[in-house]
């Protein structure tokens, strides 16, 4: 082995050359790694575009479904507003035939009712006319009666003393009897309130002050009172003209608190 001869050396030339076939080797390895991304580059743009197309194939047609679905709806929308309209057309229809009926009827019953009215005047016209008549003669007979009744009033009044009076306590205590002029002294001190229950001595019940002074209430005792129809009745009634048992003396009391009536 030491006797084997070395290879000989390469010369600049085989080195250069060597060297250019590495570079191209390089480059050829470089060109198709190169070729081989763009070939996967254009692969996958083609893919992009593949889906791209896809989706917005997709797209068109959901715009088209959507498109046909709203067409649908208005559709269906016109329809039944159609529907409405006629069902609407058709009540108002219904609603001014009933009107029509409903006028006719309306006019019926006012010729009726004009009818009746007429007669109900007619009737009432001689129904007040007969009214009249009687009420005519009635007034006359009641203005007789009472002009025979103020006469026998006041015959009666005339004998009938208005000097003597009772009052009534708010206890119920009756107290009197008073003459008038003590009465109205009282009266004028403010003793008495309107509310306070009196009577004259023939009177059968007690009545409120105020009642029988209603025309002048500060005047009471010092005008004449208005009798009360009832007590007028009941002298009426009795048909005598004569005075009354005369009452006892006049006390001299003063009027207590409880008169404040």
């Amino acid at each position: 082995c030491a006797n084997r001869p070395s290879p000989p050396r390469p010369s600049q030339e085989q080195l250069r050359l060597e060297r250019l076939r590495l570079e191209e080797r390089r480059r050829e390895q470089w060109r198709l790694v190169e070729q081989q991304r763009l070939e996967e580059r254009r692969r996958r743009e083609e893919e992009q575009r593949r889906r791209e197309e896809e989706q917005l194939h997709q797209a068109v047609q959901a715009l088209r479904q959507e498109q046909l679905r709203r067409e649908a709806m208005r559709q269906e929308a016109m329809r039944r507003e159609a529907l409405r309209q006629e069902a609407l057309r058709r009540e108002e229809e219904r609603r001014r035939q009933q009107e029509a009926l409903r006028r006719r009827e309306q006019e019926q019953r006012r010729l009726e009712r004009q009818l009746q009215e007429e007669l109900w005047r007619a009737e009432q016209r001689l129904r007040e006319k007969r009214e009249a008549e009687a009420k005519w003669l009635a007034e006359q007979l009641e203005m007789k009666r009472l002009k025979e009744q103020q006469e026998m009033e006041q015959k009666i009044l005339a004998g009938m003393p208005i000097d003597t009076w009772f009052y009534r306590t708010p206890s119920g205590e009756v107290q009197g009897p008073f003459p008038m002029s003590r009465m109205r002294a009282w009266h004028v001190y403010g003793y008495f309130g309107p509310d306070l229950p009196v009577r004259l001595h023939w009177y059968k019940s007690f009545y409120r002050l105020s009642m029988l002074f209603p025309a002048n209430f500060e005047r009471a005792f010092e005008d004449p009172p208005a009798h009360p129809p009832v007590e007028m009745r009941l002298l009426a009634d009795a048909q005598t003209p004569q005075r009354l048992r005369e009452p006892a003396k006049p006390t001299e009391a003063q009027p207590g608190a409880a008169a404040l009536g």
